[in-house]
């Protein structure tokens, strides 16, 4: 009940503030129409798009959601010990790692929210809103939002839906005040998280792992966000230019092509090529996706 009341207190206060922010993810979600109910069986199927508006070119990513659904399915248990303690998100100063620590909140909670850890959800949720409220965008977290958290708190599928809701808002405010500076380093945070906690499960090679696998599919994502921080944040770009020449360096393998049929009747085509990665330079991916966490969650 404690928490409860605290997240009271919170929500009056936000109804008072009515500040900036917005949080689903899709990361620059702008030019999704988030009432369409995208599924994949493959994110290369919408992470390598684009799309113009306005004579500007905004990148598509998955949502860390939509990453660790395949954890989930994958029957791994819930790893707490790998995730950003939410308490400490006031002890962040400056512009940057507040951007980078909100987009990595943003991919805890998008996990935690997988596992119904509700109590959790809670913390990562104020701690987003601490750190939307330092970035002077926190007007994302309205009333009605406010609301929904405190009145399922409990139930973890609208968790999910909410929390996949606050994080569009984000992106949305962000794009829509022209603020893709602080965009570029909320997604940034968020993908290095999202590959971090795909990483902690993998504790040696294997080439038919499937954690692995679902990893160096990530390629297109890291390469679109490659170019969408040139274009907005350069503060950044040694970091993502480190993890885009590993990505890029991947070797494709074709594959035989199989059709299955799923219970609805639709026809399930795959195989073609595969992209694989050697045990060695796995270990470098992998080092290298710890080494630029490690150095954005610390405390300076």
């Amino acid at each position: 009940m404690n928490h409860i009341k605290q997240y009271t207190i919170m929500k009056r206060k936000l109804v008072f503030i009515m500040g900036i922010v917005l949080f689903q993810i899709s990361f620059i979600a702008c030019v999704n129409d988030t009432k369409k109910d995208k599924t994949q069986t493959n994110l290369i199927e919408f992470e390598d798009e684009a799309q113009e508006v306005d004579e500007k070119i905004f990148y598509r990513f998955p949502s860390p959601d939509e990453i660790f659904k395949f954890i989930k399915s994958s029957d791994l248990q819930y790893n707490g010990g790998s995730l950003n303690p939410p308490m400490i998100f006031n002890k962040y100063a400056g512009i940057k790692n507040q951007a980078l620590n909100l987009g990595i909140y943003i991919s805890d909670l998008a996990y935690i929210t997988m596992f119904e850890q509700h109590e959790a959800s809670l913390e990562y949720f104020m701690a987003i809103h601490g750190l939307s409220e330092e970035l002077k965008i926190s007007a994302a977290f309205d009333e009605p939002l406010v609301t929904r958290i405190s009145e399922n708190i409990g139930n973890a599928d609208s968790l999910v839906v909410i929390a996949s809701d606050a994080y569009t808002k984000i992106v949305d405010y962000l794009v829509e005040h022209e603020q893709e500076d602080i965009l570029a380093l909320v997604s940034a945070g968020a993908l290095v998280e999202s590959l971090n906690l795909i990483v902690d499960y993998v504790d040696s090679y294997s080439d038919d792992n499937t954690l692995i696998k679902k990893l160096l599919d990530q390629k297109y994502v890291v390469n679109n966000l490659t170019q969408y921080v040139k274009q907005n944040n350069k503060e950044i770009i040694d970091d993502v230019e480190k993890l885009n020449v590993l990505f890029s360096n991947l070797e494709s393998v074709d594959t035989e092509t199989t059709v299955e049929k799923t219970k609805s009747n639709k026809l399930v085509i795959g195989g073609g090529s595969e992209l694989s990665i050697s045990p060695e330079n796995f270990e470098k991916l992998k080092e290298t996706i710890q080494s630029l966490r490690a150095k954005y969650i610390k405390i300076e």
